[in-house]
């Protein structure tokens, strides 16, 4: 009998040794996927990070391109437009720019800004005119024409480079400005008399006209 209790105790030592080890090896395994469980939690949390991130970024980026173009609702159009290329109405070197600046500093200096866009636009639409020679010079110097040319006043605008005051008028005149119309001719009032006048316009104290014997080109 004593021997028959003792096996029946160690049956049910070894049966608790069996229960707690499949316990603790269940545990291991619970924990196990748990923790892999976590790992892919993490990683899609970390994904779901990265691509929150990659979204703010274009959203800023596209908010920042719409803003640059100072209208939100312009701005595709902004974009795929392509700027114009300005280009002159005449092709004049430096040296010729400088010297029609300083023509139009002697003839309309003290003149609103128009007048002097005016009359670098008489310059250039009489190079254009086939009433009158095709090169700067040639317009510049042509008799009883611009008097400060002949007269030594140009000389003196030259060796002081008073032509950099009114440099903006030529060139927003060379790039097309025109406030004068058709008009080929100039002068201070004074110097024009109106019963010899087709048609004029008054800037300042600068009269443009067309003089009444004088063929319209069109210009």
């Amino acid at each position: 009998m004593a021997e028959k209790g003792f096996q029946y105790r160690a049956a049910l030592l070894l049966i608790l040794v069996f229960t707690i080890l499949l316990t603790f090896f269940g545990c291991l395994h619970t924990l196990g996927t748990t923790d892999k469980t976590i790992s892919k939690t993490s990683t899609s949390l970390s994904t779901l990070d990265d691509e929150i991130s990659d979204q703010i970024i274009v959203s800023a980026n596209d908010y920042l391109e719409l803003t640059t173009c100072g209208n939100l609702e312009e701005a595709p159009m902004a974009a795929d437009a392509a700027a114009p290329v300005r280009r002159p109405i005449v092709e004049l070197t430096e040296d010729e720019i400088f010297l029609m600046s300083c023509e139009v500093y002697c003839e309309a200096y003290t003149e609103p800004y128009d007048a002097q866009v005016g009359v670098a636009h008489v310059i250039l639409a009489r190079i254009l005119s086939p009433y009158f020679p095709d090169n700067l010079y040639d317009v510049l110097y042509e008799d009883n024409q611009f008097p400060p040319m002949y007269s030594g006043v140009v000389d003196e605008a030259i060796a002081n480079r008073s032509g950099d005051l009114v440099r903006d008028a030529v060139m927003d005149a060379l790039y097309g400005a025109n406030p004068v119309g058709n008009h080929l001719f100039f002068n201070m009032e004074a110097g024009v008399n109106l019963d010899d006048v087709s048609r004029y316009m008054r800037i300042g104290t600068t009269i443009f006209y067309t003089p009444t014997h004088f063929t319209d080109d069109g210009l």
